[in-house]
C-alpha cells in the first residue's frame, strides 16, 4: 500500500472541516459526522477551537482507501492563522482545495492557490455546498478557470469520457500525450497521474460535505490518481514541520519521513536520540517502534529542532512564512518578573509561527507582532492555561519596516584600548519580500577567512534597525568586502561591534524608504454602491482593478495599505446594510503611503539611538575617542576601490566642498539683526566659535541653550502647500511673497529665527544674494548651486552654534541634515504647525 500525505485547505467557512469529517466517516474512522459549530469535530479538539468554532492548529488524521494509506492534515482557514497552514505545505504530497459553490472565489482562496503553486503541490479541487449553490457546475467551472487556472478539469465523478480526455490532452501541451489520445481516443491512468503531479491539470469534484454527497467520488479520485512513497530507500531523511507541547509539557517534534525509516533510540542529532515515536489520529496517538517513509509522526526527545529543519539526507527548507502585520505592547501584571515572562512566552514562537515576541533591552518592554485580533484572544487563553496569568495588550500598531533604495558601503571601526576590529560592509537593495541575505566577497589577503565568517555570523544573528524610524531593516543584501584584524588585540566581540557599526554607518549614507504591509482585497457589493466603494478605496490609497459586474452585483479587487483598510469591513457592513463582503489576504510590504506623517509621529533620531550606534571608536595616545558616522571614512585603516565607486552614487555628504556667496560672519550678522528685531531685551549677538574637532566626543549631543533657527526649503514648501502651489501656477513671485509674509507672522509669535532658501542655480551668472525681508533672512543660491547643497553645507558647519530645524520633504536632505544634528519637519507638517500657531494666536487675542 502506498503512503500519501494529503492536506485540506480552504477559506474560512468554505466547509473544510466538514469535508474532513465526511472523509473520515466514509472511510470508517468515525461513526458519526461531527460539526465545528457543535464543538464535536474529530480534529478541532482544542478547547479554544471548540469555543470559537474555527480551526486554529493543523491536525493529523489517518484513513485508508483501497490502495492508499493517507495521513491527512486539516489546516486553518482563518487568515490570522495562515502561517500555521503554510508550514504544513512543506510536507504535503497532494492537497485538496475546498471552494464554496454558494459563494464567489474569495481573496484568501486565491492566496492559497498561489502558495500551492509556490510549493509546487499537486492539487484536487472540491466544490462544496452544491446543495446551496445558485450556479450550475458549468458556470462554477468557468469561474474556477478564470480565477484560479484554465487547467481546472471537471472529472465528472470519475466517469471520464472522450471529451474530458481530449481536454486533458490539449491542456497538457505534450506531443506524447496528444498522440496517446489520438491513437485510442482515451488516456491511461498513468498519464493522468503524471499530469496531476506536474500540475498541468487540476481535477475538480462537486458535492456537499454536510450531506456527504460527492465525497465518495473524491476519495475514489485521490486513491486512483495519486502516487505515493514506497519506502524502499535505505538512507534516512525527514522534514520537521511543526513544534508543539503535549498536556504534560513534553516537547513534540512533528516530522514527515521522506526516505528510509526512523526507529526508537535512533540518534538523529549528536547527543540526542528518539525517545518515543507517536502516530496521531485526532487527539489520540499510538506509540510505535519505527515509522516508514511517506508517513507523518511525532518524535520526543529533542529540544533544539525547528520548523523547516531537514534531518539526515534533507537540507533545511527556506520557509517564506506570512509576516505578522500588527504590533502590540504586552503588559505584564504587577508582581511578575518581566524577564521571566519573556523567557517563558518566547518559547511560544516555535509553536505559533505567526507570532513574533520582542523585548526592548533598554526599557524591558515586551512587544508582540501578530496577524490580527483573533490571535490576541487565542494567545491570551494559551498564556492563562500554561503560565497562570492573564496579560493585557496595548493598542495595536502597524508593524513598519525599512529598506534601502540605493547601494552604499558602510564602515565600522572598534578600537578602544587593547581591542581592534574594522569591517566594511556593502549594502544593496534586495527584491521585495526577500529579507536580509548575507555573503562575502573579500580576499583572504585582506582579511582572514575565520574573521570573515565571524562577521557574517554577526550579520545574521541580529536584524538591523533602519535609520528613518528605527524600524526593522529588510530586503537588503549585505556583503563583507573588506576589514582588518590585529594579531594580538582582536577578540570576537570586537568584530560584533565593528560589524553593527558598519551596517549602521552605511544606512546613514544610503537612501532609505519606509515600508508598510499591504492587503490584497476582494470587495463584493451591490451594483448601485460601486461609486461609494471606489471613492473609499481611493481615500485609502488603494489600487484597484476595473469592477467586474453582473446585473445586481459588483466585485472590486486590488490592494491597499493595512493601515487604511484593517477596519473597513465595519464600513462595508454599514453602507451595504449587511449585503456586502470584504475579504483580505496579506500581500507583502510596499513603500509607505504616508511616510512623512509616520516618521514625524515616531520622532526617531538615529544619532540618539545608543543601542544602534553609527559612529566608530578609534584610539590615540592610549585612550579611545568617538568619530561620528559622517566623518568616519576619513579615519579608516583600510580602503578599497569599490567603496569609492559606491560613495560617488550614494554618499552626497562626501562630495566636494562648495563655495557660498555668504560667509559665516555675514550669516551671523543677518541672524543677529533678525533676533534683535523680534526681541524685547535689546542686543543678542552671536559670538563666532571655533569649529569643534570632528572627534573626541559625539556631535549629536543636543545643547538646549543654543538659539533656535528654522531653515525653510522655499520651493519645496511652495509646491507642497495647496494655497501657495495654486498661486505659483499663476505667478511664482506672488507665491514667494506670500510665503515670506506667512513666515514673518510665524516668526513674530514664535521663539524661532527663520532663514528661507531658494534655488538660484539656473540663474545664468548668478552670484547669489541674501536680503532681509519682513525680518526674514532670504537666501538665493548662486549659479549651479541648489538650495539642497546650501542647506546641507550650512547645517554641517553651524549645527554646533544653532539648534536647527530644517523644513523640507526631500528625503535625501532630511537624512543628511538629520545626521548634522538637525530636527526635521516635512513641508506638510510645517503647514499644520504654522496654521495651528496662527489660529491659537488669533484666539488668544480675540483677533
Amino acid at each position: 500500500m502506498k503512503n500519501v500525505v494529503l492536506g485540506i485547505l480552504a477559506h474560512v467557512d468554505a466547509g473544510k472541516t466538514t469535508l474532513t469529517e465526511g472523509i473520515l466517516l466514509k472511510t470508517g474512522v468515525i461513526k458519526r459526522l461531527g460539526r465545528v459549530d457543535s464543538g464535536d469535530a474529530f480534529l478541532d479538539n482544542d478547547a479554544i477551537e471548540r469555543e470559537r468554532g474555527i480551526t486554529i492548529f493543523s491536525k493529523q488524521a489517518c484513513f485508508d482507501t483501497d490502495h492508499t494509506h493517507f495521513d491527512l492534515l486539516d489546516t486553518p482557514g482563518h487568515v490570522d492563522f495562515s502561517a500555521e497552514m503554510e508550514r504544513a505545505l512543506q510536507v504535503l504530497d497532494y492537497a485538496i482545495l475546498v471552494v464554496s459553490g454558494a459563494d464567489d472565489i474569495f481573496g484568501h482562496t486565491i492566496t492559497l492557490w498561489q502558495m500551492l503553486r509556490q510549493y509546487k503541490i499537486p492539487t484536487f479541487i472540491f466544490v462544496n455546498k452544491m446543495d446551496r449553490a445558485d450556479k450550475t457546475r458549468e458556470e462554477i467551472l468557468r469561474v474556477l478557470k478564470a480565477e484560479l487556472c484554465d487547467s481546472c478539469v471537471d472529472f465528472k465523478d470519475n466517469r471520464l469520457n472522450e471529451a474530458v480526455w481530449e481536454e486533458i490532452a490539449a491542456l497538457s501541451a505534450d506531443e506524447a500525450v496528444i498522440e496517446a489520445f489520438l491513437s485510442d481516443c482515451s488516456l491511461p491512468d498513468a498519464i493522468i497521474k503524471k499530469l496531476i503531479i506536474d500540475r498541468k491539470i487540476f481535477p475538480v469534484y462537486f458535492g456537499s460535505a454536510l450531506k456527504t454527497e460527492g465525497i465518495e467520488y473524491l476519495l475514489e479520485g485521490i486513491d486512483k490518481y495519486t502516487e505515493g512513497t514506497t519506502g524502499n530507500e535505505k538512507c534516512t531523511g525527514a522534514r520537521v514541520f511543526k513544534i508543539t507541547r503535549d498536556s504534560k509539557g513534553n516537547r513534540l517534534t512533528h516530522v514527515k519521513v521522506t526516505s528510509g525509516q526512523i526507529n526508537v533510540k535512533d540518534e538523529l542529532f549528536e547527543g540526542e536520540k528518539v525517545n518515543q515515536i507517536r502516530i496521531y489520529n485526532g487527539e489520540k496517538y499510538e506509540a510505535v517502534n519505527s515509522v516508514e517513509a511517506g508517513r507523518l509522526c511525532v518524535l520526543t526527545g529533542f529540544e533544539n529542532t525547528y520548523s523547516g529543519q531537514g534531518i539526515g539526507a534533507l537540507t533545511d527548507t527556506d520557509l517564506c512564512l506570512i509576516e505578522p502585520v500588527l504590533e502590540y505592547d504586552f503588559i505584564v501584571p504587577d508582581g511578575i518578573s518581566v524577564r521571566q515572562v519573556y523567557s517563558d512566552i518566547k518559547k511560544l514562537e516555535e509553536e505559533l509561527p505567526e507570532l513574533r515576541i520582542i523585548r526592548n533591552d533598554e526599557t524591558e518592554q515586551i512587544k508582540i507582532k501578530i496577524m490580527g485580533q483573533v490571535q490576541i484572544e487565542v494567545l491570551t487563553r494559551i498564556i492563562k492555561d500554561r503560565f497562570n496569568f492573564v496579560p493585557e495588550f496595548g493598542t495595536g500598531r502597524i508593524a513598519y519596516k525599512e529598506t534601502v533604495l540605493s547601494s552604499a558601503v558602510g564602515v565600522g571601526h572598534f578600537e578602544p584600548l587593547r581591542h581592534y576590529a574594522e569591517a566594511h560592509i556593502k549594502i544593496e537593495p534586495n527584491k521585495r519580500g526577500q529579507g536580509i541575505t548575507v555573503s562575502a566577497d573579500c580576499s583572504e589577503d585582506k582579511l582572514g577567512k575565520n574573521w570573515q565568517r565571524l562577521i557574517m555570523t554577526h550579520l545574521a544573528e541580529k536584524q538591523p534597525r533602519g535609520v528613518l524610524g528605527g524600524y526593522p531593516l529588510t530586503d537588503v543584501h549585505l556583503t563583507v568586502i573588506n576589514g582588518k584584524a590585529h594579531t594580538k588585540h582582536t577578540e570576537g566581540g570586537d568584530f560584533r561591534q565593528a560589524t553593527y557599526r558598519a551596517v549602521r554607518q552605511g544606512l546613514m549614507e544610503a537612501s532609505s524608504v519606509l515600508l508598510e504591509p499591504y492587503y490584497n482585497f476582494r470587495l463584493d457589493i451591490p451594483l448601485d454602491m460601486v461609486g461609494r466603494a471606489m471613492t473609499d478605496i481611493e481615500k485609502m490609497h488603494g489600487t484597484m482593478n476595473p469592477p467586474q459586474t453582473t446585473t445586481e452585483r459588483a466585485v472590486i479587487t486590488g490592494y491597499a495599505p493595512v493601515y487604511t483598510m484593517r477596519d473597513y469591513q465595519i464600513n462595508v457592513n454599514a453602507y451595504t446594510h449587511g449585503k456586502g463582503s470584504l475579504t483580505v489576504s496579506f500581500r507583502g510590504y510596499e513603500e509607505c503611503h504616508n511616510q512623512d506623517d509616520i516618521l514625524f509621529a515616531r520622532g526617531y533620531n538615529p544619532d540618539e539611538d545608543n543601542y544602534n550606534p553609527s559612529s566608530s571608536v578609534f584610539c590615540a595616545h592610549g585612550s579611545g575617542y568617538i568619530v561620528p558616522w559622517y566623518d568616519v571614512k576619513k579615519y579608516m585603516h583600510v580602503q578599497d576601490a569599490e567603496e569609492k565607486e559606491i560613495e560617488q552614487i550614494s554618499a552626497p555628504v562626501k562630495t566636494a566642498d562648495f563655495s557660498y556667496t555668504i560667509d559665516t560672519e555675514e550669516i551671523d550678522s543677518i541672524l543677529n539683526k533678525t533676533f534683535n528685531a523680534n526681541s524685547n531685551t535689546g542686543k543678542r549677538a552671536f559670538t563666532k566659535k571655533k569649529a569643534p574637532a570632528p572627534v573626541y566626543k559625539s556631535s549629536h549631543t543636543v545643547n538646549t541653550k543654543k538659539d533656535k533657527l528654522l531653515i525653510v526649503d522655499g520651493y519645496n514648501v511652495i509646491f507642497a502647500w495647496k494655497e501657495l502651489k495654486e498661486l505659483a501656477e499663476q505667478n511664482l513671485d506672488s507665491a514667494k511673497d506670500r510665503l515670506i509674509s506667512i513666515l514673518s507672522n510665524y516668526q513674530g509669535i514664535s521663539d524661532t529665527s527663520i532663514m528661507l532658501v531658494f534655488d538660484g542655480y539656473k540663474v545664468k551668472n548668478g552670484s547669489g544674494s541674501n536680503v532681509t525681508l519682513e525680518n526674514i533672512t532670504v537666501v538665493y543660491t548662486k549659479e549651479d548651486e541648489t538650495a539642497d547643497k546650501y542647506i546641507e553645507q550650512f547645517t554641517k558647519n553651524n549645527s554646533s552654534r544653532y539648534r536647527i530645524t530644517v523644513v523640507t520633504s526631500d528625503g535625501l536632505i532630511q537624512l543628511i541634515t538629520r545626521g548634522h544634528d538637525c530636527f526635521i519637519l516635512s513641508s506638510r507638517d510645517f503647514e499644520k504647525l504654522v496654521n495651528e500657531a496662527l489660529s491659537d494666536f488669533r484666539e488668544k487675542y480675540n483677533l
